[in-house]
């Protein structure tokens, strides 16, 4: 007879171990409902979340791409947001 908190205890130290490798996506009726992630990763992203670049951050070659690219085709769907 398995006991139910040993159970727990096993589920929740495997999804742990496999969240530090990747995400562990939890489902309801077919839809995602929680993510766990490593620590680490989500340190990251709250980083990344709060980071605000200015021209200077910039180098001239990185502004000269930007210049020379073109949008993709997928890029069109935004169109409507450049209008006033």
């Amino acid at each position: 007879m398995i006991v139910p908190t040993l159970l727990v205890d096993t589920f929740q130290r495997c999804c742990q171990d496999t969240a530090v490798s990747q995400p562990v996506i939890v489902k309801r009726n077919e839809d995602d409902r929680t993510v766990m992630i490593f620590a680490e990763e989500h340190q990251w992203l709250k980083r990344q979340d709060r980071e605000v670049l200015g021209i200077d951050d910039f180098t001239d070659a990185d502004v000269e791409a930007v210049l020379r690219g073109d949008p993709s085709k997928e890029a069109d769907a935004f169109n409507h947001e450049l209008t006033l």
